[in-house]
């Protein structure tokens, strides 16, 4: 046989069947080329499954050294309030404490503790005077029994 075609039956057959060909060649290309885009596809997928857990795992580390030094911020804040707060009441108590002495120091205060001072010193000598009486009556009459 020959290879060119002896009818014009023939010859569409032959290019009928060299169309076939070539459209079976592009299929079997697409295939490959469909093969090749899935397993590309499952690299990307993988790769972007492996990122996002390492991003996961960075956000993760993150969190937790942020929560460590805020809770670090938060202990000294509050310690910090807590000093300031306790020093306010100190002076707080302190300005009302000498508030309530000036109060009881007053110039009414100040005469009568110096009226029972005097009192007090009044009594003391009126005691002893009359101590001192008694004693020369007592040396009298024991100096006059005697004699």
């Amino acid at each position: 046989m020959s290879d060119k075609p002896q009818t014009v039956r023939q010859a569409l057959m032959a290019e009928l069947l060299d169309d076939l060909q070539r459209m079976a060649d592009r299929v079997e290309a697409l295939r490959d080329l469909q093969d090749r885009s899935e397993a590309h596809a499952k690299n990307t997928a993988q790769s972007l499954l492996q990122a996002s857990s390492q991003f996961r795992a960075s956000v993760d580390d993150t969190l937790a050294r942020l929560r460590v030094e805020f809770a670090a911020l938060m202990a000294s804040a509050t310690e910090h309030a807590a000093r300031s707060v306790v020093g306010e009441q100190a002076q707080v108590l302190e300005r009302a404490a000498m508030a309530a002495v000036r109060q009881s120091l007053t110039r009414e205060a100040i005469q009568r503790s110096r009226t029972d001072w005097l009192r007090l010193v009044a009594t003391g000598a009126a005691i002893g005077a009359a101590a001192g009486m008694l004693t020369a009556c007592l040396v009298i009459y024991l100096v006059g029994l005697g004699g």
